[in-house]
């Protein structure tokens, strides 16, 4: 009898065990609630401590750790009940459940993107550069792609940032450039860099003088200036809507063409014959301004590159003397150079020897003869092409031959 009494005693003691956090269910609660915040939340429910949503059921490893602990909650805080690499402390604060193994704060995502390829063309005879690969991976996902051309990495928060990788990108000037790629995921990390380099060199003296490109994509525009009104009337070959400005109007204005601050873009120009005035609208938005350079009744305008700074140089052609008047864009000295000077020259410059500087050159209408002044110090030399009487030479400057 002794020996069934002994037995009763342990399987009633079992089931206290079991069930004994249940029997001060809302006391319990309440002291969790308390200690932690919780009251509303999802732990504010049975399941906290027992296998099923009820106050009856079996404990789970939380509730087993609390009943062995006497039901203090600080001494189970430090211990990781349910061995799912998060102390119950952790699991409280991040509003899982300490006793559910598959409930658990998601982990801090601290690994930034990798950039896996960058590459650009090692050369461009255009400011625009394509971009011949860009791509990145990531432990989770990327979610922006950026280039700069700064070696500090942009932060996640910065404009610029895409959902896809660009296709190129567009520098102010010419030269050497180096771009950087970077990349970020969603937790805002962001890549180290992956750089490339480009030599960007602007034939027809980084100025489109042998075209107008007034939006800076490479290619010429179909522009006319009505001399009437001064009206400038642009039709960009890059898609975007045509437009209109009015610039010159003068009796006395002829347009010239070039990128007389060389941002890669046509600026609209016009050289006044009555006073030798040049007026300047820049293409980037600067100040409009007005030099003087020139003035003669027989001077042509002929601006270009002469000095391979890519940048348009204002310059005249004095017909009734064979000079050409230079006013270099980088700050050298002015300079006049005696360069034809038959009453038949028409000025004809160009990039004839392909040192990216404007060469002097003009054509003789009478002969057909091409006489041209390298600006590489190469020997001068004559071509003939041409001499028709209705022949006239295909120039940069067709102002000038007119």
């Amino acid at each position: 009898m002794k020996r069934k009494v002994f037995n009763y005693s342990i399987i009633l003691f079992s089931i206290a065990g079991i069930f004994g956090i249940a029997w001060g269910t809302n006391a319990i609660r309440n002291q969790f609630n308390t200690r932690y915040g919780t009251a509303g939340t999802v732990l504010d429910q049975c399941i906290l401590c027992h296998t099923t949503n009820t106050s009856v059921g079996p404990l789970n490893p939380y509730g087993t750790t609390l009943l062995n602990n006497g039901i203090n909650f600080a001494a189970a805080e430090p211990v990781d009940s349910d061995n799912d690499g998060f102390t119950n402390l952790a699991e409280i604060t991040a509003r899982t459940f300490p006793g559910n193994p598959n409930s658990k704060p998601q982990t801090a995502d601290t690994t930034p993107p990798t950039v896996t390829a960058f590459t650009i063309p090692s050369s461009s005879s255009s400011l625009t550069v394509p971009i011949t690969s860009f791509t990145a991976s990531d432990n989770v996902g990327v979610t922006g792609y950026m280039v700069t051309e700064s070696s500090s990495p942009p932060s996640a928060s910065a404009t610029g940032w895409s959902i896809s990788a660009p296709t190129s990108y567009t520098f102010s000037t010419a030269g050497t450039k180096t771009l950087y790629a970077w990349a970020k995921d969603a937790a805002g990390n962001v890549s180290t860099s992956r750089s490339a380099t480009v030599t960007i060199t602007l034939t027809s003296g980084g100025s489109a003088i042998d075209l107008f490109d007034y939006d800076g994509d490479g290619k010429t525009d179909l522009a006319i200036y009505r001399s009437n009104t001064g009206a400038w009337y642009i039709l960009p070959s890059g898609g975007a809507s045509p437009l209109g400005m009015g610039w010159g109007g003068d009796a006395s204005d002829v347009p010239v063409t070039g990128d007389f601050n060389g941002d890669g873009k046509s600026d609209l120009a016009i050289y006044r014959t009555l006073t030798g005035a040049w007026y300047i609208y820049p293409s980037s938005g600067g100040s409009p301004y007005g030099t003087g350079w020139g003035g003669d009744s027989s001077d042509k305008p002929v601006p270009g590159d002469y000095d391979g700074d890519n940048k348009t140089d204002l310059a005249v052609y004095r017909a009734s003397t064979g000079a050409w008047y230079i006013l270099p864009s980088s700050g050298a000295s002015p300079y006049g150079t005696g360069w034809g000077g038959d009453p038949n020259d028409k000025p004809v410059p160009g990039f004839y020897d392909d040192d990216n500087k404007i060469d002097l050159a003009v054509y003789r209408t009478s002969t057909g003869a091409w006489y041209i002044l390298p600006s590489s110090g190469a020997s001068p030399y004559g071509v003939g092409w041409g001499g028709n009487s209705n022949d006239k030479p295909v120039s940069i400057n067709l102002s000038a031959i007119e």
